[in-house]
């Protein structure tokens, strides 16, 4: 191996950082503001954290010295360095497979926003139509006039007697 030394030498101490960060995440929930009732009573809620591989990065690079950027190359997100972490690559599917069960139970249970963890986890249903040599015809139609061949079809009401 060339270069510096790997910061995370296994991939079961990759998976601790991972059970860590979990740990971490679940343990300190976001805290938001909300006011409630008709006084608009000031109240603090406590929301779930959803896992993410950015919040997991962020998590090895805080707590592991000198790994920086390198993490991206532990979960396979480097493709030039790629090689030097194929052994990672097992954990690395486990951890994004942990993530994205997360966040999708949680966006299928209402605790996390739903659309927008479809579109994390690329379940976004995407129907593209691309349609060439199309021959399109404009009518240009006066929708007061019967169309041609229609002129007997024409329903006239007859006018209300005048008193």
């Amino acid at each position: 191996m060339t270069g510096r030394p790997k910061a995370i030498k296994t991939p079961e101490e990759l998976w601790q950082h991972f059970c860590d960060y979990r740990k971490d995440v679940k343990a300190n929930p976001r805290k938001v503001v909300d006011y409630v009732g008709k006084d608009a009573r000031k109240v603090t809620r406590e929301i779930e954290r959803p896992l993410t591989l950015v919040g997991f990065m962020a998590y090895v690079m805080r707590v592991v010295e000198g790994i920086n950027s390198q993490i991206r190359g532990y979960l396979g997100e480097d493709r030039k360095n790629g090689s030097n972490y194929d052994e990672f690559g097992p954990v690395a599917h486990m951890i994004r497979a942990e993530i994205s069960a997360d966040q999708i139970d949680g966006g299928v249970t209402g605790q996390y926003n739903g659309p927008l963890v479809a579109k994390l986890n690329h379940l976004v249903d995407k129907r593209e139509e691309t349609r060439t040599n199309v021959n399109v015809q404009i009518m240009n139609i006066d929708p007061l006039q019967p169309l041609p061949g229609e002129e007997d079809q024409i329903y006239i009401e007859p006018e209300e007697p005048e008193d």
